[in-house]
């Protein structure tokens, strides 16, 4: 509850004055959070259905890999920005986002690591909030993609 509302406070504190405050959105962040989203919730989605145990693990390690691949190309290009915008809010704002990502990697590996060694279930999932963690930081680029238009 309280990492959604510092996504919320930031949100606010993005909107007040983006030229300032928020670095400038990255499509290439976008697009990989957006294709490990999904991934981690076409994994979701299997483990609803019962499909994720550990024999089904050698299924599901590309997938896995792909989201790593996406999480850690988007985490890259967030911390090069945030870099850039160093000592300023903006580069605040850029390094949020960029702790975004790497606590939705972490949550990708701990589920693959589960699956692997003895299956996983939707309720693991639902305690880990991996859906809910990784949305958050696609959710906050887009964000700033969307206040870049105003």
């Amino acid at each position: 509850m309280r990492r959604h509302a510092s996504v919320f406070v930031l949100m606010i504190f993005l909107s007040g004055c983006t030229s300032l405050f928020a670095p400038p959105p990255n499509l290439q962040i976008i697009d990989k959070l957006s294709e490990a989203s999904t991934t981690v919730h076409k994994i979701a989605a299997a483990a609803d259905l019962g499909a994720t145990d550990a024999a089904s693990y050698s299924k599901y390690e590309p997938d896995y890999v792909a989201t790593l691949g996406d999480l850690r190309a988007a985490e890259a290009i967030a911390d090069s920005r945030a870099k850039i915008y160093s000592g300023r809010p903006a580069g605040d704002a850029g390094s949020a986002i960029s702790a975004m990502i790497k606590n939705c990697e972490t949550k990708v590996k701990v589920v693959a690591d589960q699956h692997k060694k003895s299956g996983l279930t939707s309720d693991q999932l639902a305690q880990w909030l991996v859906e809910q963690d990784c949305d958050l930081a696609l959710k906050a680029e887009t964000q700033l993609k969307s206040l870049s238009k105003e």
